[in-house]
């Protein structure tokens, strides 16, 4: 080596650098290391099951004493308000629940009332005035 020569480092060894990828050739790798990060994470989550709520909403109305679809909205709004709710909304869910069974009578529809009941107790859980409590 002279005096003029310095070492050459190991970069300068290797070659000529190698060109840069293109920008959809990074995307695309980041999109790959990303789906592959979220599998390893996914794998090792435990995953919570989903269910609705273990309540029998139609043998707690029914065992209320209500007989009407109208009994048992306020049987509801009772239970899960502590506020009372406006004319109006009480016979939008009265008008709901009979079109849901088809009837008013709560024991000629008891053997399909819990689908119905579910969706006006998450019409409830849905107002102010259950927000508020």
């Amino acid at each position: 080596m002279s005096e003029g020569d310095q070492p050459m480092t190991a970069r300068q060894s290797a070659g000529p650098a190698p060109a840069e990828p293109a920008v959809g050739c990074r995307l695309a790798a980041g999109r790959v290391s990303d789906y592959i990060a979220w599998a390893q994470v996914f794998r090792t989550l435990i995953p919570t099951p989903r269910g609705a709520a273990r309540i029998d909403l139609a043998q707690a109305v029914l065992g209320s004493g209500s007989a009407t679809t109208g009994e048992a909205v306020d049987y509801l709004l009772g239970r899960f308000l502590r506020m009372p709710v406006s004319s109006d909304t009480r016979d939008a869910l009265v008008a709901l629940l009979d079109d849901e069974l088809g009837t008013s009578d709560l024991v000629r529809a008891r053997t399909y009332l819990e689908d119905p009941l579910r969706m006006v107790t998450h019409l409830i859980m849905s107002t102010p005035e259950y927000q508020v409590n």
